[in-house]
């Protein structure tokens, strides 16, 4: 009887318990959802998926593009995005510095990249289209500047770890789902079949005359532009985070004063990111080929194995943000980089395997995924990333973007299409030699931290002996360059052995 009572008694019992858990929950989750920094790194991840959204969607829509301006040199568009992006680059990082609403830049950046989704489907003229695609780079290059400098801002002392990885999901998610929001769109409004167009741009057939346009991409490209508009307005209703100091954080030897190392540290990790960035849109630009010419699968599996590197990519950047809590910016990138070692050996030396392709393939996509937030987490470690740090860290993911995949194409032609993965090896074990040199070089400038504990007097020279006469527990300061009308307390009073004056060393 006793233990049927339990048993009839033990639902209701545990149902409260767990209602009030459950309650208790939603409050801490209602409390953290209205924390400010939390709604900011909302809205900067929004502006990331949108970032995301507009840099996959040109790829899907070239050959659309391609037949409406009735021309074979639209792959330059990528070139004219680039520049524009370079440019942003170069001058966001000083602006955001020198601008105390830096959320009125990133609004203005979205709005560039918003009028250029909004303006695309009417054109049909190449040189304008390369105006309006430049344009979408300047914006994009402002936000990128900008919104990793501000997500750093909003959280000085520590725990952004996780805020960064998570801005940088964001622009994996978009990047994965603009293609299929393109190639859906332009599915269901497909009602001509292009028969005049292949699939190789530069293949262009002259006949391009007769080709109809797909309305499918004005619907599409509206609404990436849609998906722009919110947090054009949203953001400028909060306070941009405030600049932080040189300062901050003095008591970390880590972070303490020292221009040429911090600018060292700073190009050592701009030289990563180039490689980093070089290689993800290498091999995310070029597998499809590489799988098409090498016999590995057709148009529609090449395709598949294309979205299964980007899902990879996308999913290893969830991951790492429960990740990024538990371990160091130093040992996420070791692992990366071994992933990335791994993978592309693999795929290098069972180079005719269709099996090893696929999985290096994902392993590859998961290995690359955190590295870009992971370096900018490992910079901010060692030194305070201010607008011009951050530009200069763009600048270098900009340019790998530019050089590595124009070297690797002009490679195919000389040594065939299986130089790609050799090509992506060399890439990580440059990355792993230039990870080494960032450690080195940081742990000397701790160890030059820890040996000039106190940067409050950065001119020793200035301090003079000031004689004090006996009986005195203080005296003004007068002849210190630093400071003035100041009062010092006697705490290290000697005695002279001549003149038994006190003075203060």
């Amino acid at each position: 009887y006793g233990e049927l009572k339990q048993t009839i008694n033990f639902p209701p019992v545990s149902l409260v318990l767990m209602t009030q858990a459950l309650t208790a929950k939603l409050k801490q989750l209602g409390t953290f959802f209205k924390d400010h920094k939390v709604q900011l790194t909302g809205w900067y991840s929004f502006a990331f998926v949108d970032l995301g959204l507009i840099i996959a969607s040109l790829g899907p829509s070239l050959i659309e593009l391609a037949g409406r301006t009735q021309r074979k040199e639209v792959g330059l568009l990528f070139t004219a995005r680039s520049v524009g992006y370079l440019l942003a680059s170069m001058f966001s990082g000083p602006l955001v510095d020198n601008v105390k609403n830096a959320h009125a830049l990133v609004s203005t950046a979205l709005t560039f990249s918003c009028i250029g989704a909004i303006l695309i489907p009417f054109t049909y003229n190449l040189w304008f289209l390369a105006v309006l695609v430049t344009s979408q780079g300047i914006g994009m290059g402002f936000l990128d500047t900008a919104v990793n400098v501000l997500i750093l801002r909003l959280f000085p002392e520590s725990g952004f770890e996780p805020y960064m990885q998570t801005l940088h999901f964001a622009f994996g998610f978009g990047a994965f789902i603009a293609p299929m929001v393109v190639g859906y769109t332009m599915g269901v409004y497909d009602t001509t079949p292009i028969t005049n167009v292949t699939a190789n741009v530069t293949d262009l057939n002259p006949t391009m005359q007769l080709f109809t346009p797909n309305f499918g991409m004005n619907i599409s490209y509206w609404i990436l532009a849609g998906a722009l508009i919110p947090p054009i307005f949203a953001l400028l209703f909060y306070k941009s985070p405030e600049i932080v100091s040189k300062e901050t954080n003095s008591s970390n030897p880590s972070k303490k004063k020292n221009p040429l190392m911090d600018v060292c540290l700073i190009l050592i990790i701009a030289t990563f990111l180039l490689l980093y960035v070089g290689c993800e849109v290498s091999f995310g630009g070029f597998i499809f080929t590489y799988s098409v010419k090498l016999k590995f699968g057709g148009d529609t599996e090449s395709a598949t194995l294309n979205s299964v590197f980007w899902g990879a990519l996308a999913v290893g950047r969830l991951i790492g943000i429960p990740i990024s809590i538990k371990f160091s910016p130093k040992a996420m990138l070791f692992w990366d980089l071994v992933g990335c070692l791994l993978s592309t050996l693999l795929m290098t030396i069972f180079s005719y395997s269709k099996i090893v392709l696929w999985i290096g393939s994902t392993l590859y996509g998961l290995a690359m995924a955190t590295c870009f937030p992971t370096a900018f987490n490992f910079a901010n470690n060692f030194v305070v990333v201010s607008g011009t740090y951050a530009s200069v860290l763009v600048i270098g993911s900009s340019l790998g973007e530019m050089i590595i995949p124009l070297t690797i194409s002009l490679l195919f032609p000389v040594l065939g299409y299986r130089i790609l993965m050799p090509a992506l090896l060399i890439g990580a074990i440059l990355g792993s030699i230039n990870l080494a040199l960032v450690v080195w070089l940081g742990s000397r400038k701790i160890a030059y931290g820890k040996l000039n504990p106190d940067d409050s007097i950065q001119h020793q020279d200035h301090i003079e002996l000031v004689e004090v006469e006996p009986g005195k527990d203080s005296f003004e300061v007068n002849d210190l360059t630093e400071s003035t009308d100041s009062t010092v307390e006697l705490d290290n009073v000697q005695e002279k052995d001549e003149s038994n004056k006190p003075f203060i060393h």
